[in-house]
């Protein structure tokens, strides 16, 4: 759970509080090296007409950054939905060529906080 903390921005109680509830209320998983160590984690879940679900959170463990295992992580999740069940994410512009990167689409929904851009990033149906 603190990896998935890592994801969110705010102090350090905040960001724990929040995975802690992602935790409770959506589906996560890990993805762990050969040592057992936590290298990335997501949590998602449905949105509310169950066609797609949502990447609430993902985050990569800092000293296994760019190999990888957020990609990696990112197809067990889709590989784990039920078929026609798509998968989107929202993100700053620092992430949204990782998406991009692992096939989903991206639409700018503007400046939705006061100078951050966010993007909608949606995997069709598999």
């Amino acid at each position: 759970m603190s990896l998935l903390a890592t994801a969110f921005a705010g102090g350090a109680t905040a960001r724990t509080d929040r995975a802690r509830a992602l935790v409770r209320s959506r589906h996560s998983w890990v993805l762990r090296g050969d040592d057992g160590r936590v290298l990335a984690a997501i949590a998602a879940g449905p949105t509310s007409d169950a066609s797609t679900w949502a990447v609430e959170a993902l985050a990569v463990r800092k000293a296994s950054g760019r190999r990888g295992y957020g990609r990696r992580i990112l197809r067990e999740l889709r590989r784990t939905l039920p078929e026609g069940v798509g998968l989107m994410a929202e993100t700053d512009a620092d992430v949204v060529g990782f998406y991009a990167a692992c096939g989903f689409s991206t639409h700018s929904l503007g400046e939705v906080y006061p100078g951050v851009e966010r993007f909608r990033c949606v995997a069709a149906p598999r």
